[in-house]
């Protein structure tokens, strides 16, 4: 068994094949013999070409994202396709300018503030998958059954439950 100084994504690669082929090998370049996670302080020597793959996830964060960051789906671990709000919500994170005060770059935006609840009014309960004009008053948002279990209401989820309604009476125009 060999052991590298430096490692390239080549070698890495062949020493994958080879423990997959059960053949002894140098895992130093894994942190805890883990192959999905690199050891730190690894001399690593890059091609031109992932030097400038890494250079564009450096500057743009979208990209990154879309291309690298996997997401637990229903069908599994997958990269998705960001949503419109997402992207913008990244790139103003992301967007850095060179600020005089400091005399560095920095964020654009250092003071964020993201609501954005995954339990707030974004899930219905359907009585039926095809439902008609006339069936659609049948609809019960699961958030106002959570309500109408409660015998006393907070200030807070009065304001949940007034906002619930309005936006279900909306829909259903």
């Amino acid at each position: 068994m060999a052991v590298f100084s430096t490692w390239t994504s080549a070698l890495v690669q062949q020493t994958l094949e080879k423990l997959r082929l059960g053949i002894d090998v140098d895992m130093s370049c894994f942190y805890a013999r883990d192959v999905q996670l690199k050891a730190s302080h690894l001399l690593f020597k890059q091609t031109a070409e992932e030097v400038a793959e890494f250079d564009k996830c450096m500057r743009d964060a979208v990209y990154f994202v879309e291309k690298y960051c996997t997401f637990m789906t229903d069908y599994g671990r997958k990269t998705v396709k960001l949503r419109p709000y997402q992207k913008r919500l990244l790139k103003s994170l992301t967007t850095e300018v060179f600020i005089e005060k400091l005399n560095d770059v920095g964020p654009k935006n250092r003071n964020n503030i993201i609501m954005a609840s995954r339990q707030t009014a974004k899930c219905f309960i359907f009585n039926n998958l095809h439902i008609t004009k006339d069936e659609k008053s049948s609809i019960i948002p699961i958030n106002l059954l959570y309500f109408k279990q409660k015998s006393h209401l907070t200030i807070l989820e009065k304001v949940k439950l007034f906002l619930m309604k309005a936006y279900h009476s909306i829909d259903k125009w």
